[in-house]
């Protein structure tokens, strides 16, 4: 992702580049998910619901994403 609003907790990240592509993974185990910036951690054991929709959002001004991939892990 690039121009990723740093917002909320997540104002003091270390490895996060302004202005520049930035790798966010999320990994979802049942209802936990896990999730990083650029290797830096966000989020290690954020909980979620059972069921809900996939889906990206904007809070303001422009955001591109590019290579994203979903993998389902049995």
């Amino acid at each position: 992702m690039r121009d990723y609003l740093v917002a909320g907790p997540y104002k003091k990240l270390k490895k996060y580049k302004a202005q520049d592509w930035n790798e966010i993974v999320v990994i979802v185990k049942g209802t936990v998910a896990h999730c990083e910036c650029n290797g830096e951690v966000l989020e290690d054991a954020l909980k979620i619901p059972a069921t809900a929709a996939s889906g990206w959002k904007r809070i303001a001004g422009q955001m591109e994403y590019r290579n994203l991939r979903l993998t389902e892990m049995n």
